[in-house]
Formats: C-alpha cells, structure tokens, sequence
C-alpha cells in the first residue's frame, strides 16, 4: 500500500519494522493501562486513536506514513489483549473458552474480510483511501460501541472497572 503511494521500499520496509517495534510495545502499555483504567474506556481509546492514524494516512498519504504506521502497530498489538481481557472479565469462567473462541472467530473474519475488501477497493478506486475511511468509520463504531456499554454500565450502577478475581 505504501509503495503504491510513492514511498520508496526502504522506508515501506522502515513502516513494517516500526508496525512490529510498536505492536511490541503496545502489548505491555495495554496491560497498564488496563491496570489503571476501566477496560472499556481503554478500548474505546485505542480504537479511536487508530480511527484517527488512518484517516491521517488517507489524507496525509506518505508524508505521515510512518507515524502512521506507528499508530497502527500500537492498535494492532492491543486488539488481542484487549478481547481476552474483556472476555475473561464479563462472562463466566466456566464458559470463558467457548466466548473467547467465539469472539476471537468473529475478530478473524474480520481480519480474513479485510484483505480482500481493501484490494476490492484499491481496484476500484486506484488507491487505499476508500479502505482507509471505511476502516477508520468501523473503528469509530466500534469505539462508540465500546463507550456505550462503559455508560450502560455506568448507568445501570455497575463499576466501569471489574474487580479483580
């Protein structure tokens, strides 16, 4: 995608390393922030934060590849941790492998789909920005969904933040 923009291999190669380095670290940033704040709103926070790495990537094109990049390392290396965390802490223990499955199944359809929507769109449009908006706007909504059930949570009595077992 970022050599079809004009960006040269070596810095296309630059971005995927810095995608890694940054999925790395957002493994461990994860588990702190889920230690300090409600998971929902961390969630919510993530995925708006990559909601707006990409719409700057559509826009900014190679000039902001690399930060890009970096955001999207960081939201990718929290997606996983993220649906475990959450699953582990709202439903049942005795059914935490069958959720977790379930949800973990839906998650890679979702990365199986991806793929080929993009380079549908790429084909159709000549380049990824399309792909890049509609990724941002399904990040947006799950973003909102995520808020939602904080406030629903909220509203209801319950602790935004699950106690720990």
């Amino acid at each position: 995608m970022l050599m079809d923009s004009g960006l040269s291999p070596a810095r296309a190669g630059l971005a995927a390393a810095l995608i890694g380095v940054s999925t790395i670290a957002a493994r461990l940033m994860t588990g702190a922030l889920l230690d300090r704040f409600p998971a929902f709103l961390v969630a919510c926070g993530i995925m708006a934060a990559a909601a707006l790495g990409l719409v700057l990537l559509a826009l900014g094109g190679v000039a902001v590849a690399l930060p890009g990049a970096l955001v999207i390392g960081l939201a990718v290396g929290s997606e996983v941790d993220l649906i475990a965390f959450l699953v582990g802490r709202h439903f049942p223990k005795s059914v935490y492998g069958q959720f977790y499955g379930a949800v973990y199944a839906v998650f890679l359809l979702g990365a199986a789909i991806g793929p080929a929507v993009s380079g549908y769109l790429r084909e159709a449009t000549g380049d990824y920005r399309a792909w890049l908006f509609v990724a941002a706007g399904l990040l947006v909504l799950a973003s909102a969904c995520a808020l939602m059930v904080a406030l629903r949570r909220q509203s209801a009595g319950a602790p935004l933040m699950a106690p720990a077992e």
